[in-house]
């Protein structure tokens, strides 16, 4: 586990003893530790994790750890999340810090599966193995991924913002209902890699179907557009009025 890992590990723990104590009301605890993946359940002293599955991929190590803290600290179930994440759910309070120094052991936590962060990037199931699949997407969604996590400018968005990157032309990541979305495509002289990108898309009560940005960009050039997009985002994005407060608003 790495030092960072731990430190956020001691402020989620110091952030339970303030609530345990009564120094901050469930609300309180809920706005800052969503942001550790940490929220409550309807019934009460319950909570669950959200673990971040970089690229929806695991391996049968994780598999069995993961199974073991629900066993041992939670209600021996794992959900699953359409964002390629797993839930444990029925923890106690006290276990909570456990329970994630457990699976951070083998490189699994769940710091930004919650809050106005960058989600947990949605892959397609197909990538590296699709009989039509334009470019093995997984690497670069991975280095997306990893420049984004714990990205010092973007712990505090305006809203959430869920991207997805799709190897093939049946979009299986749903690219057009996220905030970002990267299609896997070949320039027009087929000679290089890149992706077609679209942003604004979305569900809830007022669905937008996402507008490209990008006609294409090459594949070496998606941090540059994503830190672009978040910055844009960031300052321009409407922090006063929740419900308006996502992407989508914002290209509208």
């Amino acid at each position: 586990m790495g030092d960072k890992i731990q430190s956020e590990l001691n402020e989620l723990a110091d952030l339970i003893e303030r609530f345990d104590r009564g120094e901050i009301t469930l609300g309180d605890f809920c706005r800052e530790g969503t942001h550790y993946g940490v929220y409550p359940q309807r019934q009460p002293g319950k909570f669950f994790v959200r673990v971040r599955i970089l690229c929806g991929i695991i391996s049968p190590i994780q598999m069995e750890k993961l199974a073991q803290v629900a066993q041992t600290w939670g209600a021996n179930q794992c959900h699953l999340t359409t964002r390629q994440c797993v839930e444990i759910h029925g923890l106690a309070l006290s276990d909570i810090v456990t329970a994630l120094s457990a699976l951070a052991a083998l490189g699994l936590d769940s710091h930004e599966t919650g809050g106005a962060t960058v989600r947990n990037i949605v892959l397609c199931p197909h990538a590296g193995v699709g009989n039509d699949e334009t470019i093995d997407v997984m690497p670069f969604a991975a280095w997306l991924a990893r420049h984004l996590l714990r990205h010092p400018d973007y712990q505090s968005l305006p809203r959430k913002i869920k991207i997805g990157v799709s190897c093939c032309r049946a979009d299986c990541a749903r690219t057009l209902i996220q905030d970002i979305g990267f299609q896997s495509r070949m320039d027009v002289s087929g000679e290089y890699l890149g992706f077609h990108v679209v942003v604004g898309g979305g569900l809830g009560a007022s669905p937008r179907v996402g507008r490209t940005l990008i006609e294409f960009v090459p594949a070496a050039e998606i941090l540059l557009v994503v830190d672009a997009i978040l910055r844009v985002f960031n300052r321009l994005g409407d922090r006063e009025n929740r419900k308006r407060g996502r992407l989508k608003f914002l290209v509208e």
